[in-house]
C-alpha cells in the first residue's frame, strides 16, 4: 500500500494474467480451500448458509466461470 500526499492510503492496483491452466489450478485451490464443489456452494447460497469466506469463495469460482466463457 502506497500513501498519497495528502497521508491517504492507497492500493496500487495488480492484474494477473490467468490462462486456461491457471483457471483451472485457481479453481481447484479455490474448491480445496472451501472443502465442497460449485454445486454444493451454490445449493447452500440459495439457502443463505454460507459464512463470509465461502461466499467470497463462490463469487471467486463465478469469476472464473466467467473468464473460461461458461
Amino acid at each position: 500500500m502506497d500513501t498519497c500526499e495528502t497521508g491517504w492510503k492507497i492500493m496500487t492496483p495488480t492484474s494477473v494474467i490467468l490462462d486456461a491452466s491457471g483457471i483451472s489450478h485457481r479453481r481447484a485451490e479455490l474448491v480445496r480451500s472451501a472443502g465442497m464443489g460449485l454445486e454444493r456452494l451454490r445449493e447452500r447460497d440459495a439457502h443463505f448458509d454460507l459464512d463470509l469466506r465461502e461466499q467470497a469463495v463462490l463469487r471467486r469460482l463465478e469469476e472464473l466461470e466467467f473468464l473460461e466463457g461458461r
